[in-house]
């Protein structure tokens, strides 16, 4: 329980602090290359910066915590060229992919400044993300939603919990159909994680001005979401040809299983979006970005269902579940009643709490209860 009171403190002070103190954001956009203040962004990491340095100064915490640091040691003093040989032969550690790698060797100096960036890294995708879509956003929430359903994760998954923030960069490229960024957030997500590739066609979810394509995309896609399991093994197979995932299908931790419909699934995201859909229904179905966020909401469904195979692909879901960061806020602030949107807010709260403690105690198996610093291993960072 009192690792529970550790995490919990860290997030009331950073959310306390988003929430009281209004960030000079002002109208910014990537897209339209407004300017822009660097003291916003430094005043976000700072209000952040207790979770920051409860994710460089760990120790021992994380599954993976020990199986990274033998990856740094081993990347830390290698060459490019040697690298990209030994990469190529998918030997060892040397199979991480290349953004990580120039992370390790080039831009980390040990292990614990090597988890500082990363963390300051993901902060930074998630402010730049959240402003550049709508930059009246509760960004309070948005870290609130993030440390509970994503930042236990990241302490485990770390190459991943990289790559899915990039992927959450890119969304402001789909709102504007700037395809060349939005492939180069997916270029940048894939140097973390190759899976991020599934991702590209998320910029077919734009709203686009063609109606006739509008819809028969939306008849394609819903079609795909709600019949996945039709779908699956085709798609599996198909997957499984490209030589750029191989490593994910002759590794025996990563065997796949047969199909079997599991409802659980639905417990990540029924309680999420079934309020707001019954409150603001009409609000989602024609609000433009409303409708995006949830159109690539749905793409958690089919992707949940593969964890049915093996349990590590329902990580997959996190791609679109980052989307939560916006959509719920954003549909939050369009309720004009006051008692309800409290009543809401309150809701999601306890909902998200309860969601953070599930996923560390029974995904993560308590390896991260109870918070361990450095300072237990002689400050050896």
């Amino acid at each position: 329980m009192l690792g529970f009171v550790f995490y919990f403190i860290i997030l009331f002070f950073a959310c306390s602090m988003l929430y009281l103190v209004q960030l000079p954001i002002g109208n910014f956009s990537l897209i339209k290359k407004q300017s822009f203040s660097k003291n916003s962004l430094l005043l976000f990491l700072f209000f952040v910066s207790p979770i920051i340095l409860s994710y460089t100064l760990r120790y021992s915490i994380g599954t993976d915590y020990f199986a990274y640091k033998d990856i740094f040691s081993q990347l830390h003093d290698k060459t490019l060229n040697e690298y990209l040989s030994l990469h190529n032969k998918n030997v060892g550690s040397f199979y991480v992919e290349p953004a990580y790698f120039i992370l390790n060797r080039y831009l980390s100096f040990s292990y614990g400044s090597l988890l500082c960036l990363i963390s300051i890294i993901i902060f930074t995708n998630i402010y730049y993300g959240s402003i550049s879509v709508y930059s009246k956003i509760d960004l309070g929430f948005v870290v609130f939603i993030y440390y509970c359903t994503q930042f236990i994760y990241s302490m485990n998954g770390v190459r991943f919990a990289l790559s899915i923030t990039f992927i959450f960069l890119g969304l402001q490229y789909i709102i504007h159909k700037k395809i060349v960024g939005w492939i180069i957030c997916v270029i940048l997500a894939t140097g973390f994680h190759k899976t991020a590739l599934i991702c590209a066609p998320l910029f077919l979810c734009a709203n686009f001005d063609n109606m006739w394509f509008s819809k028969f995309r939306d008849i394609i896609w819903y079609t795909f979401v709600f019949a996945f399991p039709i779908f699956v093994k085709l798609l599996i197979e198909f997957v499984s040809s490209m030589s750029i995932f191989s490593r994910y299908f002759t590794v025996g931790m990563y065997a796949l299983g047969n199909f079997s419909f599991k409802p659980m699934f639905l417990f990540h995201i029924l309680p999420v979006f079934l309020p707001l859909v019954i409150v603001k229904k009409n609000f989602i179905t024609r609000d433009n970005l409303a409708k995006l966020l949830f159109r690539i909401s749905l793409f958690e469904i089919p992707l949940r269902e593969l964890g049915s195979f093996n349990t590590w692909l329902s990580r997959l879901a996190r791609f679109p579940q980052m989307f939560q960061l916006l959509f719920v806020p954003y549909v939050l602030q369009s309720i004009k009643n006051s008692k309800l949107r409290l009543f809401l807010k309150i809701y999601y709260i306890i909902w998200y709490i309860f969601y953070f403690m599930y996923t560390a105690i029974v995904n993560d198996a308590g390896d991260s209860l109870p918070y361990i610093s450095i300072f237990s291993n002689g400050g050896n960072w």
